[in-house]
């Protein structure tokens, strides 16, 4: 892995472990560059890379910077489900559940070639894999 560049804002505590989220970052496919982590004044979390773009012929042609953020949900997120389920809802996430942004990407590249939907997966499985080893270990100390 390439490292990561940290940003904090003085004395404000991230909502989530940076060294942690450091490791479970992608590196590697593309993703060529070290990533730049801010932490804003309300605890949530910036993470920035660029992805290192190719043509149709195989050589680079240049670099497309994307970004995602972690933060902390600051209400219920409810789905209300129709057809047979109707009058019931999906939980998308609860207050204070840590939840993730997408993948932001300007559109010069990202739908010409899919590079939004691959930094999505990519970057989403992280994430997701970051979130749970958090919540294992929360449990572990809980038990």
């Amino acid at each position: 892995m390439f490292g990561a560049n940290i940003t904090e804002t003085y004395g404000v505590k991230p909502i989530v472990d940076i060294d942690a989220l450091k490791e479970n970052l992608p590196s590697g496919s593309g993703i060529d560059t070290s990533w730049d982590i801010t932490v804003h004044s309300n605890g949530n979390v910036t993470a920035s890379a660029s992805y290192h773009c190719m043509n149709e012929c195989g050589t680079y042609d240049g670099w497309e910077d994307f970004s995602f953020r972690v933060f902390k949900a600051k209400a219920d997120k409810l789905n209300p489900l129709i057809g047979p389920c109707e009058g019931k809802v999906q939980v998308i996430h609860r207050k204070g559940d840590i939840c993730w942004s997408g993948v932001r990407i300007s559109e010069r590249r990202a739908s010409a070639f899919g590079l939004r939907d691959y930094l999505t997966d990519v970057c989403y499985d992280a994430v997701k894999d970051f979130l749970t080893k958090r919540d294992e270990v929360i449990d572990k100390e809980a038990a």
